[in-house]
């Protein structure tokens, strides 16, 4: 009997199960297993209850792993997929458990997964309060506030944030939305946008005045603080689905806990060790060059310069940058269109190289998008930038932070003819509309919306500009990260140059240490292979973005993972006595010597470095210290982390391991604090790390008591 004959609809559980087991079906072909994961997903989707199961019993018998592996992929048993329909998810677990122990493939990993999406089942009933929450309060809103838009004081508020640099007071207390980061409440902004365009209104949005009520009288964070616990448990899902986080009940609260310990604290450590490397890039790329800060505060000063003008057009009292378009003209010409760079360029640019690869001759070598280039980029945010400063700097001579008149100054109102007009006098029109295409949101597409990464918002012919939020994002990451979604995988790899692997392979050969790369071999390839004495260093260099959500680090995990397969036929091949035959002959050398391997693997971001997983992971530029300088930073000065003040082979083999005794510091650092999430019945807790200065200061002088110090 074929697949086909069967009528997954009206075929009884048992006899499915008795057909299979009695081998009376006939194994599908693999065409013909995947058209039953795409009827599946229909099915689930539709809430068909008995084609779903029917058909997740004929996958799961043919097809396991990848019926499991679609199933996270595409988030089909998450319950934020199902908040408006019927949903069978919780249901179709329990059968899964059973089914899968009737078949003999019930592994601990596919149990913890089941279990813990039953477990997690009653935060379908919050999201659906959420929902019907957040309709409430838009109608709320526009019942209270007529005439007034919704979406602009959203905007407005989250602009204000980023224009005071708002830091949370502290992490523990979610329903205090000042507790909240600005990245957060931008998050709940942008999905509160989407929203109300695409389930309320996506025609005629009113995007005229802001209710500066509606902020100063905190009903705001009425509205805010749900929508971030939603995304909050929404991110859990994505755990759940691609990093084996799970969840259990305890002590009448669901508790949503990291596969193992270290998993979160490389998670955490990352995150924290980006920040500090961001800091000391600042100090360390101190510079003389001109410095947008004071050259608007300088020209602000001059008698006659003054652009910040109050105004009341339209029966709306606000400030607006007013600047006389030949001085305007001349600012761009001279300013806005050099070739040199500011000061905070440098500064940022440096950060950016570092994160990115990057080197100078890419500012122009780079394009976006058509013909626009990094330095395009750099001088369109240049010039909001500058706009940006002149408002910045006058708004608070004039008003406190916090007023009324100051929420209604903060987003620009621009027709497509007069932010066309703008653009258009730092690039060309081709380029200007290429911009518009990766940082503009339009709001009758159906796509979801970021504001750090979409900082200018269309509706019905009229641009709204989130100032704030475009100058102190980080800007060119954000875009990078926008195109890379859409499919543009060449900003990180020109198709012919790999700039991580070509630094790393630098930094050895800086070292004076042999090294080979892209070698193809049996089943795979080696990126870099290295020889120092009796050791042969294999590296797997695996480039992508700084995540900053854990729907951005699933790419990091699943490059680990591929990395770690690919290190394991490599050291197979080692271990068998293939590797190093191929190697003398395709590199033309002798490895007589060589009895050993170390095997490593290199991302260009920080998240999950450490020696939680199979083999090391470490980051580029920490490696490339290690081979060139061997130095490390502290407040208590610098020091040799080469005994004897060189490079040596213990030390290669020491860092490159699973035992590193500095990764180990960095995680020693870590403390742990459990956070409550109070929005959801039963109530739900989860643990993180934060860097705990006093212990990571003991940890530290510990280690560098071992160390020499650099004169």
């Amino acid at each position: 009997m074929h697949v086909h004959d069967i009528n997954l609809k009206k075929i009884s559980k048992e006899i499915l199960i008795e057909y299979l087991i009695k081998n009376v079906l006939i194994k599908p072909a693999k065409r013909e297993l995947k058209e039953i994961l795409t009827k599946i997903e229909r099915s689930i989707s539709n809430a068909d209850y008995l084609t779903t199961r029917n058909g997740l019993i004929i996958s799961i018998y043919f097809n396991y792993d990848e019926t499991f592996k679609i199933i996270k992929r595409k988030g089909l048993f998450r319950y934020s997929k199902y908040i408006n329909q019927k949903c069978i998810v919780k249901n179709l677990a329990l059968d899964l458990l059973e089914i899968c122990d009737r078949f003999g493939c019930l592994t601990d990993k596919t149990k913890i997964y089941l279990n813990s999406i039953i477990t997690f089942s009653p935060i379908l009933e919050s999201y659906k309060d959420i929902d019907k929450f957040i309709i409430q309060e838009i109608k709320r809103f526009e019942t209270n506030y007529p005439n007034k838009s919704l979406i602009k004081t959203l905007v407005s508020f989250v602009d204000f944030l980023f224009l005071v640099d708002h830091m949370p007071n502290k992490v523990n207390d979610l329903m205090d939305l000042n507790c909240r980061t600005k990245e957060d409440i931008s998050a709940a902004v942008s999905f509160l946008t989407f929203f109300y365009s695409d389930r309320i209104k996506n025609k005629n949005v009113n995007i005229t005045f802001i209710s500066e009520e509606y902020i100063l009288s905190n009903e705001i964070s009425k509205l805010l603080i749900p929508v971030c616990f939603l995304l909050d448990y929404k991110d859990f899902e994505v755990q759940f689905d691609h990093f084996d986080y799970y969840c259990v009940l305890k002590n009448d609260k669901l508790f949503i806990a990291p596969p193992f310990e270290n998993f979160e604290k490389a998670v955490r450590l990352g995150y924290i060790r980006t920040e500090i490397q961001y800091l000391n890039d600042r100090l360390k790329n101190e510079n003389n060059a001109l410095s947008i800060e004071d050259f608007t505060k300088d020209i602000s000063n001059l008698e006659g310069y003054d652009f910040f003008k109050y105004t009341e057009t339209y029966n709306y009292p606000r400030y607006s940058l007013q600047i006389p378009e030949n001085f305007y003209d001349h600012l761009i010409n001279s300013f806005v269109k050099s070739n040199e760079l500011f000061k905070e360029e440098v500064i940022y640019l440096a950060s950016v190289f570092k994160e990115q690869l990057l080197n100078p001759a890419d500012l122009e070598g780079i394009k976006l998008k058509n013909d626009l280039s990094l330095f395009d980029i750099i001088k369109i945010r240049r010039l909001f930038l500058i706009l940006y400063q002149f408002f910045s700097k006058e708004i608070y001579k004039k008003e406190k932070k916090g007023s009324d008149l100051l929420f209604r100054s903060l987003i620009p109102v621009l027709s497509e003819k007069n932010l066309a007009t703008h653009l258009q006098k730092v690039v060309s029109e081709d380029k200007a509309d290429a911009f518009l295409d990766i940082v503009c949101w339009e709001s009758n597409l159906d796509s979801f919306l970021d504001l750090q990464y979409h900082p200018i918002l269309y509706f019905d012919g009229y641009f709204l500009i989130a100032l704030s939020v475009l100058s102190n994002s980080n800007f060119v990451r954000n875009i990078y990260a926008s195109e890379y979604k859409r499919g543009n995988v060449s900003l990180l790899k020109d198709g012919e140059n790999d700039p991580l692997l070509i630094k790393l392979a630098n930094s050895f050969s800086e070292a004076k240490i042999q090294c080979y790369i892209e070698t193809k071999i049996e089943n795979t390839d080696i990126d870099l292979c290295a020889i120092y004495e009796n050791t042969l260093f294999i590296f797997e260099c695996k480039h992508n973005l700084h995540p900053v959500s854990p729907f951005d680090l699933r790419t990091t995990f699943d490059y680990i993972k591929k990395a770690e397969n690919q290190l394991d036929k490599i050291t197979n091949s080692f271990n068998n006595g293939h590797l190093i035959n191929t190697l003398e002959a395709k590199h033309h050398i002798s490895l007589s010597k060589v009895d050993r391997i170390q095997c490593c693997i290199v991302l260009s971001n920080r998240l999950l470095n450490g020696n939680i997983f199979k083999y090391p992971v470490r980051n580029i530029n920490e490696i490339d210290n290690m081979l060139t300088r061997g130095v490390m930073k502290t407040e208590f000065g610098e020091f040799w982390l080469w005994k004897e003040k060189k490079l040596s082979l213990d030390f290669l083999l020491n860092y490159f391991s699973i035992e590193s005794e500095l990764t180990t510091l960095h995680f020693e650092s870590l403390s742990q604090e459990i956070v409550t999430y109070e929005l959801s019945t039963p109530k739900l807790e989860t643990v993180t790390y934060f860097w705990e200065y006093n212990k990571a200061i003991i940890s530290l002088k510990r280690y560098i008591g071992k160390l020499d110090k650099v004169n």
